[in-house]
C-alpha cells in the first residue's frame, strides 16, 4: 500500500516519470535492467531479497544508476529498532518518517 502512495505523490508532482514499480528485490533488479532509469527507490525490507542485496545486485550490473534507500528503520533503538547506516552504493538514504520534500528533494540532486 505504500508504495502506491509514494508513487501516486511522485506521479502528481509531475516532475519525474515513474517508469516502473515491483514489489520484491528479484523485481527491481530485472526491471532496472529492463527499463534502465536515471534513478531507482529501493526499500530495505522486501520479500525474495533485501533492499542492500538488491543494491549490490544493481550496483554491479547497473553502475551509473542512482540508488535511494527508502526505510522505515530509523535512529530510534528506544523504540527497539536498529540503527542502520546508508548502504555503501547507495546514493540517499530516506526514513519513510521523513517528508516527501526529503524525497523530492533527493531526486532533484540525482536525476
Amino acid at each position: 500500500m505504500l508504495r502506491g502512495v509514494l508513487r501516486v505523490s511522485l506521479e502528481r508532482a509531475g516532475d519525474h516519470e515513474i517508469v516502473g514499480e515491483g514489489a520484491t528485490g528479484r523485481e527491481a533488479i530485472d526491471l532496472g535492467n529492463a527499463l534502465r532509469p536515471d534513478v531507482i527507490i529501493l526499500d530495505m525490507m522486501m520479500p525474495e531479497m533485501t533492499g542492500v542485496e538488491a543494491l549490490a545486485v544493481l550496483r554491479e550490473e547497473l553502475p551509473d544508476v542512482s540508488v535511494i534507500m527508502y526505510s522505515s528503520m530509523i535512529r530510534s533503538p528506544e523504540l527497539g529498532e536498529v540503527e542502520v547506516e546508508r548502504p555503501p552504493g547507495a546514493a540517499a538514504w530516506i526514513t519513510k518518517s521523513s517528508s516527501m520534500a526529503d524525497l523530492w528533494a533527493a531526486l532533484e540532486r540525482l536525476g
